[in-house]
């Protein structure tokens, strides 16, 4: 089988396109600056850190020198280093790729040249000149949009806007538009919403225009009781033991103090019967088992090359150094949380809903 180079191996579509390689039995080389623990995991020895993007072209050639094809999915979402990324170092590859006969698959954006009018459209358009104007054999592909179960920039940005509760008249960190437009453009800090990097000025007014005309639309309809709901909060469904309300809880989960100014009826309901479904993308549960026998459940609160951090479902923090563990399992899309289905009746369920929807802190 031929050997894939895949460049931006940690990326969105470079991860995904790299596992999928090994899973069809292809030689792969997956190159990235860094990659997470997890993402290292998961390709073993064929993940390759190096600074692709400022490798000189004689250097370049020398990493790919076992490559039949390279596929380059390398991209930066915003910032000074667009031209180097998506332009000069597009140039640079398509040179080797021109020297050596390689194949070169570069993934690039859809749309024309006169509607580019962001730094990120534009250099990644003059990376495309480049590549063609090299002589080298070339394919380069525009997707649309993609949507995976990681979320990044543009994916990251709909999937934010999906589970906010966004058609009501007062948006709590947008309570004007010129407010809306800046969280637009900038993301929300410490949350899941990011900027809408590839918006230019009058994309982002114009998303901003659609964000508030949903605030006009009649609120939406939650069945259920809250008062109800509030009672099996504190009872049957026993939330307290692992969320933080009103400054009571405990602190395994995420705090639901305003979590229905944040999340949508929906994103609630799914998460009481399927909390795997809305983990966050760093959220990993996992069990450590230390050299002396002691064995840790929980979920991990950092983690880097020698050491990880875990919370465990106590609430207690364990550190450890990777060397001093005889196991460390990763139960990747799993949750300590159970789910409610087959424990609360679904008049119970729409009662629990409705109690967390009107939970918005100081609204």
């Amino acid at each position: 089988m031929p050997v894939v180079a895949v460049l931006g191996a940690n990326g969105l579509i470079g991860h995904a396109l790299a596992l999928d390689l090994m899973r069809r039995g292809f030689g792969m080389r997956g190159y990235a600056r860094r990659f997470t623990p997890t993402q290292r995991q998961a390709l073993g020895t064929a993940a390759q850190e190096s600074p692709m993007p400022s490798l000189p072209q004689a250097a370049l050639a020398k990493l790919l020198e076992e490559a039949d094809l390279v596929v380059n999915t390398i991209g930066v979402l915003q910032g000074a280093d667009s031209n180097q990324v998506h332009r000069e170092f597009a140039s640079r590859l398509a040179c080797v790729c021109a020297a050596s006969g390689k194949l070169l698959v570069h993934l690039s954006i859809p749309g024309q040249e006169q509607d580019d009018r962001t730094l990120f459209s534009r250099s990644k358009r003059e990376g495309e000149q480049a590549i063609i104007a090299s002589g080298a054999p070339y394919v380069i592909l525009r997707p649309g949009f993609v949507i995976a179960p990681a979320a990044y920039g543009g994916s990251a940005l709909i999937r934010a806007l999906a589970v906010l509760p966004l058609a009501q008249p007062r948006l709590r960190h947008a309570p004007d538009d010129e407010s809306l437009f800046v969280v637009i453009r900038d993301g929300i800090k410490g949350t899941e919403m990011p900027g809408g990097y590839a918006l230019d000025t009058r994309e982002t007014w114009q998303l901003a225009a659609y964000v508030r005309s949903l605030g006009r639309m009649a609120p939406e309809k939650i069945a259920g009781d809250p008062k109800h709901g509030q009672e099996l909060y504190a009872t049957k469904g026993r939330c307290a033991q692992c969320h933080i309300n009103g400054g009571v809880g405990g602190s395994l989960g995420p705090e639901l103090t305003e979590i229905g100014a944040r999340r949508s009826a929906a994103h609630l309901r799914a998460a009481v019967l399927d909390p795997a479904s809305t983990l966050p993308e760093d959220f990993l549960q996992l069990r450590a088992v230390t050299k002396d026998g002691q064995t840790i459940t929980g979920v991990r609160l950092n983690e880097d090359t020698f050491s990880i951090q875990v919370r465990d479902l106590s609430g207690g923090i364990h550190s450890f150094q990777k060397a001093d563990l005889k196991e460390l399992q990763r139960d990747t899309g799993k949750s300590p949380m159970p789910s409610f289905r087959g424990t609360l009746s679904t008049s119970e369920v729409d009662d629990l809903v409705a109690y967390l929807v009107s939970l918005r802190g100081n609204q």
